[in-house]
């Protein structure tokens, strides 16, 4: 009863709860992975039908430089 309270309280002031956000951040996970794998898909769809090494250079190279980008927006 009193985490009900508590839960619909936080509700009402516009909050979440500490569980919610959890949730919300898994399934933001989730979503971005998805995200990455249709990407990469789509990429290996493009190079369908290209030589072995011409097909391992440019996947590399896309997720290499992708990285680079992502690890400069994250300042790692």
């Amino acid at each position: 009863m009193k985490k009900a309270m508590r839960t619909k309280l936080i509700h009402l002031l516009g909050g979440i709860t500490v569980q919610e956000s959890m949730e919300a951040y898994h399934e933001a996970y989730k979503g971005g992975s998805h995200d990455t794998l249709m990407i990469l898909q789509q990429l290996a769809n493009r190079l369908y039908g290209k030589p072995a090494e011409e097909w391992c250079r440019e996947m590399y190279d896309y997720i290499s430089k992708n990285r680079e980008r992502m690890d400069k927006e994250l300042g790692i």
